[in-house]
C-alpha cells in the first residue's frame, strides 16, 4: 500500500477533502483555489522566481533596505550648505579695532585784570566782568570732553593666508597658548577650504552600490565636526591666557593687555560662524544615515 493511502491508528482514512479542510489550522478551509488565474501568469512567475534564486537575490523589490538612504532633496540641501562654506571663506572672520581721538582734553585759562589767557584749551576764553578789579586774577576752568571713535581692521578667511607674514609673524612670537591657538585657527580654516569640496565630491561623485555608498559618505560628513572642535579648543586654551610678542594695545585696543577670552570674542567676527553653521548642518546629517 501507498504511504499515501496508509490507514491512520484509528482505523479510518484521511481523505484529500478533510486534508484541506485543515491545512493551516482552518485558515484555508476548503479545498485551496488555484494560486494562478491562467498558466500564462504561471509561467510569469515561476521565471521572475528562477531568476531571482539564480542571482542569488533573497530581498523583495520593495524591501525598506533597498530605499535610498540620501533623497535628492538632502544631497541638495547638503550641497548648498558645502558651498556656502567654501564662501563664507570670503567674509569677515577677523576683526579688531583701535581708539582714536577726535579733539584733544580740557585746558585751564586765566585773566589778569581787563586781559584774558587760555591754555590747554579749545575754545573757552574768559572774559573781563563788569566791576571787575584791574589787579584781580581770576582763574577758570573748561572741561572739553574728548571725543573718540573706533577704527576696524577685518580680515577674511582667505585673507589670513595672505597675513601669515605680518599678522602670524606676531602671534608666533608670542606665549605658547597664543601661539597654539593660532595654529589651530589656520587648521581650522584649511579644514574649512578642503571639507566642503571632500563633501560635494562625496555626494555626486562616489561609485559603487548603494550600501557602500551609504557607509562611505557617513564616514566623510563626520569629519564635518572638526570646524567646530577645533573651536571649542581655542576657545578652551584661552581661558589659560598668554602674554603678548607684541604692544598689542597700541596696535589693536580691542585686543587687551593680554590674550583671552575676552580677546577671542572681541576678533572673532560673523562670517566664522556662518562657515561653522553650515558645516554643523553637514555633519548632522551624518548621524542620521
Amino acid at each position: 500500500m501507498a504511504d499515501g493511502e496508509k490507514i491512520s491508528p484509528g482505523g479510518s482514512r484521511i481523505t484529500d477533502q478533510e486534508r484541506y479542510r485543515y491545512i493551516g489550522f482552518e485558515v484555508f478551509p476548503g479545498t485551496p483555489k488555484d494560486l494562478f488565474s491562467n498558466d500564462a501568469e504561471k509561467v510569469r512567475l515561476v521565471d521572475a522566481v528562477r531568476k531571482r534564486r539564480e542571482s542569488r537575490d533573497t530581498l523583495r523589490d520593495d524591501c525598506k533596505l533597498l530605499e535610498e538612504r540620501v533623497g535628492s532633496g538632502e544631497r541638495l540641501v547638503l550641497a548648498i550648505a558645502s558651498v556656502i562654506m567654501l564662501l563664507a571663506l570670503f567674509l569677515p572672520w577677523y576683526s579688531a579695532y583701535t581708539v582714536v581721538a577726535d579733539t584733544p582734553a580740557a585746558g585751564v585759562s586765566t585773566s589778569q585784570g581787563g586781559a584774558s589767557q587760555t591754555s590747554g584749551t579749545t575754545g573757552g576764553v574768559t572774559a573781563t566782568r563788569p566791576g571787575q578789579r584791574a589787579n584781580e586774577e581770576i582763574i577758570t576752568g573748561h572741561a572739553a570732553r574728548a571725543k573718540t571713535h573706533k577704527v576696524f581692521t577685518r580680515l577674511s578667511g582667505l585673507g589670513m593666508f595672505g597675513s601669515l607674514g605680518s599678522v602670524g609673524g606676531a602671534v608666533f612670537s608670542s606665549g605658547f597658548i597664543l601661539m597654539l591657538s593660532g595654529l589651530l585657527m589656520l587648521v581650522f580654516t584649511l579644514s574649512c577650504l578642503a571639507i566642503p569640496i571632500m563633501n560635494l565630491y562625496s555626494l555626486f561623485g562616489l561609485k559603487g552600490k548603494p550600501d557602500d555608498i551609504a557607509v562611505m559618505l557617513k564616514k566623510n560628513l563626520r569629519l564635518n565636526w572638526i570646524p567646530l572642535l577645533l573651536l571649542l579648543v581655542v576657545v578652551i586654551l584661552s581661558f589659560f591666557g598668554s602674554s603678548y610678542g607684541f604692544d598689542a594695545e597700541r596696535t589693536f585696543a580691542s585686543l587687551g593687555g593680554s590674550y583671552g577670552i575676552g580677546a577671542v570674542f572681541n576678533t572673532l567676527s560673523w562670517g566664522i560662524f556662518v562657515a561653522l553653521a553650515a558645516s554643523i548642518v553637514v555633519a548632522v546629517k551624518g548621524i542620521e544615515i
